[in-house]
Parts: structure tokens; C-alpha cells; sequence
């Protein structure tokens, strides 16, 4: 039996329910897995992964199949628990402590299994389609008062400026008045 020592690059997509939001996000976790160098772990593989036969008494054990028995569940497993402590403001605003913490956990959970972590991170996450439309419209509608308020500054500013302008207009005419008066 040949066991398959290659790195195994993928991505586990996922929708988690925030309870804290009663919301669902969506989860693009991508990750390299290799298998362990510990040869109790290695050991493993042997009674649990079931090996393709390539010819005559020769069979493999591609890592793909390594990672479904022992990486899949588990790496889905610490994304839901890490994800669900938090809520969704916590979780966009503070991506890369969430991420090490899967990371962390995701580790600790795969020591004593033939699998193990080169890589391993969040690549993308979706809010729910909602929550992405109200943040749009809030940016719209903060831009539509900014504008407001311009156009109310330069409103006002030309107001104080005809204002000026009358001001100056009524000394010149007064001026000339007294001028007048006194010839």
C-alpha cells in the first residue's frame, strides 16, 4: 500500500447560522493539508482510509481520502464553533483574530490524526445579502446628507456674501447721501 505524501490544496465552503444575529454567512475556508510526519498518526491510515488498488497487489491511498476521513469534519466542526461565538459585526471587524483562532483550534483538534495544516484561513466571507444592501444604502444615505449639507455651506456662503455686498452697496449709497446734502 502506497500512501499519497503530496500536499492537498482545497477549500471547504460553508454557511454558518450566527445565532447572536440570527443571520447565516457564508464561509470560504481554503487550506493546505499534508499528511503527518508522526508515525502513529501515519499508522492511522492503514485500517481506517480504504486504499484503491492500482494493479496487482499494489493499492493507494490518495491524501484526498486522508483528509475526508480525518481533516473534513473536524475543520468544519472548529469554523462553525469559532464562528457562532461571535457576531457578525465582531466577526468582519475583527477577521484576523477569528482566523487565528481556527487556526489554533483546527490544529490543536488535528495533532494526534494522520492529517496536518500548512495552510489554513477564512478566503471570503458573504454576509447575507440584506445586511450588504442596508450597509449600501446607509453609504448612499450618508452621501446624499454630506451633498446636503455642501450645497446648505454654499447656500449660506453665497447668502453672507450677497449679504456683504448689500452692506457695502448701503455705505456707498449713504456716503453719497451725506455727500450730497453737504454741497
Amino acid at each position: 500500500i502506497i500512501v499519497d505524501g503530496s500536499d492537498f490544496a482545497d477549500r471547504e465552503e460553508l454557511v454558518v447560522f450566527l445565532p447572536k444575529d440570527k443571520l447565516n454567512l457564508k464561509v470560504d475556508v481554503r487550506f493546505t493539508a499534508s499528511i503527518s510526519t508522526e508515525v502513529a498518526n501515519l499508522n492511522k491510515v492503514f485500517g481506517k482510509v480504504p486504499a484503491d488498488e492500482l494493479r496487482d497487489r499494489v493499492s493507494f491511498i490518495p491524501m484526498k481520502k486522508i483528509f475526508d476521513t480525518y481533516g473534513r469534519n473536524t475543520l468544519r466542526e472548529v469554523v462553525r464553533s469559532v464562528l457562532t461565538k461571535y457576531d457578525l459585526q465582531y466577526i468582519m471587524e475583527n477577521r484576523d483574530l477569528v482566523n487565528a483562532e481556527i487556526i489554533k483550534q483546527t490544529i490543536e483538534m488535528t495533532k494526534n490524526t494522520p492529517v496536518s495544516f500548512s495552510q489554513l484561513g477564512m478566503a471570503d466571507l458573504q454576509p447575507p445579502k440584506i445586511i450588504v444592501e442596508a450597509q449600501e444604502a446607509a453609504k448612499e444615505k450618508e452621501v446624499a446628507i454630506a451633498k446636503a449639507e455642501a450645497e446648505t455651506a454654499i447656500k449660506l456662503q453665497q447668502a453672507t456674501s450677497a449679504l456683504q455686498v448689500a452692506l457695502k452697496q448701503q455705505e456707498v449709497e449713504l456716503t453719497e447721501a451725506e455727500t450730497q446734502l453737504k454741497v
